[in-house]
């Protein structure tokens, strides 16, 4: 007797990619019109008010303060990844912006073996460099329009660095 495939992880994923796109460009949008610190500020004060409450309700307990040391340096890297991202976000196509984003699993690999000691096997190595080529063909596509990066520049630079931060995130 064989199972019928679920649809559940099919659509977990595309539900979590329409609303993550969704506050991409809600966030570039807001960030245009007041500035990606406002913004970022703004909707960290909603996501605190929302969680609040659930927190509460679900009679949640303040952790050890080992725990709450990484809380605080994984706070302190989302905050530098999220201001840096869209910060070029604003900068960039949003098309460009997010291909230019997924560097970070690329980048957590290195990561991995560094600050974790993992073992990174010679397919996985092609694999991420195969990956950053497509990356540099992005970024170099840009270089090619009017003798320079031009403002797109620092926006590029500004997302490579939030993936590498948004790398470091998940493996803290």
């Amino acid at each position: 007797m064989t199972r019928a495939p679920s649809l559940m992880p099919f659509l977990s994923v595309t539900a979590g990619i329409a609303t993550f796109s969704t506050m991409d460009a809600l966030m570039k949008s807001a960030s245009i019109e007041a500035g990606v610190y406002n913004a970022l500020l703004f909707r960290a004060g909603i996501g605190t008010s929302l969680m609040i409450p659930v927190w509460l309700l679900a009679k949640g307990r303040w952790p050890a303060v080992a725990v709450l040391r990484v809380h605080a340096l994984r706070s302190a890297v989302v905050a530098a990844m999220a201001l840096l991202f869209f910060w070029g976000l604003v900068r960039l196509p949003m098309a460009e912006g997010m291909a230019l984003s997924f560097i970070s699993p690329l980048v957590a690999l290195y990561l991995a073996a560094v600050l974790l000691g993992e073992t990174i096997r010679s397919r996985a190595i092609l694999a991420s460099l195969l990956g950053l080529a497509g990356v540099a063909v992005i970024a170099a596509a840009r270089f090619g329009e009017g003798g320079g990066f031009g403002e797109a520049g620092p926006g590029i630079l500004a997302v490579l660095l939030s993936a590498v931060f948004y790398a470091w995130n998940l493996i803290l």
